[in-house]
């Protein structure tokens, strides 16, 4: 089996395909160089198991939070990120929407803060 590390594979890609710093920790002072797109995986079961064997398809929830300068600019960036994640479709990974971007709180005046969950089915290989 191949392991696909989602993670790190939009790390990659969105800062290509956006021009968006992504992260999966947060840098310190972060709020000086944004926006910025942090993701983190959830713990989520493996699906489409069969009865006796590995399973067919891994399933990745991953926690997407965007921080913006304001929520006009912080709107935008999460439509253009939806946009991107539903439409990307790296060879055996489909990207569905679990809930969609919303406010979040956050205690910085200068931030504002935006997060959704969005769930990777990874096909396996190997």
């Amino acid at each position: 089996m191949t392991y696909r590390d989602v993670e790190a594979m939009l790390c990659a890609h969105l800062p290509v395909a956006l021009g968006v710093s992504t992260v999966v920790e947060l840098p310190p002072r972060f709020d000086e160089s944004l926006p910025i797109i942090l993701i983190q995986r959830l713990s989520t079961p493996a699906t489409n198991r069969p009865f006796n064997g590995l399973p067919l398809t891994d399933s990745a929830d991953l926690d997407i939070e965007l921080y913006e300068t304001s929520i006009e600019r912080i709107r935008d960036l999460a439509a253009l990120v939806r946009d991107e994640l539903l439409g990307w479709q790296p060879g055996g990974v489909s990207v569905s929407e679990k809930a969609a971007f919303a406010k979040r709180p956050d205690y910085n005046p200068n931030v504002r803060k935006f997060g959704g969950v969005y769930t990777a089915l990874v096909t396996r290989t190997g």
